[in-house]
């Protein structure tokens, strides 16, 4: 999602086409995180199901937030937004790196 803010925010992509792209990386998103939420950890495993829920969350609700400004063409929010998605991706590859 942040490469294709920053290539919305650089005016190298299509709205439209950006739009369906974030579209389908919320709607996979959304998919996952219900595909976890379904999963019943050993109770030994509760924090990292709970960092893990809670990650998911931050990012549905970014991916969110980008979607809307994107389809608002609020262009003055993409950089800010493709820094935030890529602090959130940093947070995520920190806690995969941990896990494994």
């Amino acid at each position: 999602m942040g490469t294709v803010v920053r290539l919305l925010d650089r005016g190298r992509m299509f709205r439209t086409t950006g739009s369906a792209q974030l579209r389908a990386s919320e709607d996979q998103l959304g998919t996952n995180d219900q595909a976890f939420s379904e999963l019943n950890p050993p109770p030994s495993q509760d924090l990292l199901e709970k960092r893990v829920s809670a990650l998911l969350g931050d990012a549905e609700d970014l991916a969110d937030q980008t979607r809307i400004a994107v389809a608002r063409d609020r262009t003055t929010e993409y950089g800010q937004l493709a820094r935030s998605l890529h602090v959130l991706a940093g947070r995520i590859g920190r806690l995969e790196s941990r896990v494994q």
